[in-house]
Formats: C-alpha cells, sequence, structure tokens
C-alpha cells in the first residue's frame, strides 16, 4: 500500500476519530469547514453533498447557540450525560448483552496493547469508543507509513496487519451500521455530515485493503460471549490473495 494512501487513510481517521469522541468547539467547527475542500479521500455524490449541507449551515462565526446545537446533538445521540440513542461502544452494539466493559473492550483494548496503545481514560470508560477505534487505526497506519518510508519493512508490514486484523475484528463489521444509523437519526447537519464521511471511509478502506491484495474475513455483525475470548495474543496475520 502506497505512503500517500497510508497518510491519507490516517488523517481521515484521526479526524473523524476526535470529532465522534465528543462535541466540537467553535474552533474545531471554524477550522474543519475552512480545510473541508481538502479532505484527504474521494468524495462520493452523499460525501459531498454532506459536506456543502455542512458549509452551507454554520456561519464564518459560529455563535454559543450554535456549538450548543451541535453538543446537545451529539450528546443526545451517544448519551454524554444520560441515555443513548445509539451507544458509541462496540461491546453494547454487538454484545449479546448489551452491556459496557463486555467482551468487545477487552478484545479491543489487546489490540491496543500490541501497538503500545492506551485508552487514556483506562479502566473509567471503555476502550472500544468508536472514535477511539478510528483513532488506533490512525495510528496503525502512521506506525505503518513511518516504518516504510524509514526502511523498516517488517516493522510497518506488522503494523499493517494488525490494522487490517482490527479492522476485520471490529471496525468493519459495527462501524458502517453504526455511522449508517448515526446519520439517519442526527439532528443537525454537523452529526449527520461527520457520520457519512466516516461511513464512507470505512467503506474506501476495505476496498483499499482488498486492492492491495489482502484477504478480508469481517466478523459477524453480532457475536455471543465465549469462555476464553478474551484470553491469548493477538493473531497478526499478514495473509494476501495470490495472483
Amino acid at each position: 500500500m502506497e505512503l500517500k494512501v497510508l497518510d491519507s487513510f490516517a488523517a481521515a481517521f484521526s479526524v473523524l476519530g476526535a470529532l465522534h469522541l465528543k462535541p466540537p468547539s467553535s474552533s474545531v467547527v471554524k477550522e474543519f469547514l475552512s480545510l473541508s475542500s481538502q479532505w484527504p479521500l474521494p468524495l462520493t455524490p452523499q460525501g459531498e453533498e454532506a459536506l456543502t449541507e455542512l458549509r452551507s449551515s454554520f456561519p464564518d462565526n459560529p455563535s454559543e447557540e450554535d456549538i450548543y446545537q451541535l453538543w446537545a446533538d451529539q450528546n443526545q445521540l451517544y448519551g454524554i450525560t444520560g441515555s443513548a440513542q445509539l451507544s458509541p461502544f462496540e461491546s453494547v452494539q454487538r454484545g449479546e448483552d448489551g452491556l459496557v466493559f463486555d467482551q468487545e473492550t477487552i478484545e479491543v483494548r489487546r489490540y491496543y496493547g500490541a501497538m503500545g496503545f492506551q485508552a487514556p481514560h483506562l479502566g473509567k470508560e471503555p476502550d472500544d469508543h468508536i472514535g477511539l477505534e478510528m483513532d488506533f487505526l490512525s495510528k496503525c497506519l502512521l506506525k505503518a507509513a513511518d516504518d516504510f518510508a524509514a526502511g523498516q519493512e517488517a516493522g510497518a508490514k506488522q503494523a499493517l496487519g494488525v490494522a487490517r486484523e482490527f479492522s476485520c475484528e471490529h471496525l468493519l463489521c459495527w462501524g458502517p451500521d453504526f455511522f449508517a444509523e448515526g446519520a439517519r437519526l442526527a439532528k443537525t447537519p454537523w452529526l449527520r455530515g461527520i457520520s457519512i464521511l466516516a461511513g464512507q471511509t470505512l467503506s474506501e478502506w476495505q476496498q483499499a485493503l482488498l486492492d492491495a491484495g489482502y484477504k478480508l474475513v469481517i466478523a459477524p455483525r453480532q457475536r455471543q460471549s465465549r469462555q476464553g475470548d478474551s484470553l491469548g495474543a493477538v493473531p497478526v496475520e499478514l495473509t494476501r490473495r495470490p495472483h
């Protein structure tokens, strides 16, 4: 996979991860909108429409009321201060019992540890927030890009292998449905727009892996807890399709 491709996806996942972790401030909104014409990945017609709606919906200097509406929308959807319409935690979305800190949380934590990464509020907040998962994928891709640039091919392939395995076991099996539902439920062009962009980015990432020759086996959307799933080393396969 080319360095430019890795850098582009790393940038997109980093921005989207941060935006889904918490509602934006006025400065974040202004910065995002000012740079939106330089989005690092190709846009589908739906993605272009979402960005166009975002640009036309906000004044150059958003008021406190404008920003509060964004906070209220994200708060209601993700349950920042109360019950969530759409929980942003993988264990709730995929687990048999719909609980936080369940099997998926532990599995995600193991992947983080394999790359020397730790959730910022370890033990206090679940590791499997959709924003954290996108941020982790961004870190894997940056590591791969840096290692490739430095001629450290083994390290780059390992980081890219972790990114692929993590995507198949986690982000790609629940993220697309999550973002589609988020776009449907969002009340503001902001949250609707970044949900559409996130869903599009996951789709493009999946295609990029296929184009690079990687075999993808995406885990099922719903999973049942199995004894022992949280034990053992994280698998880091580098299987490629035969040419």
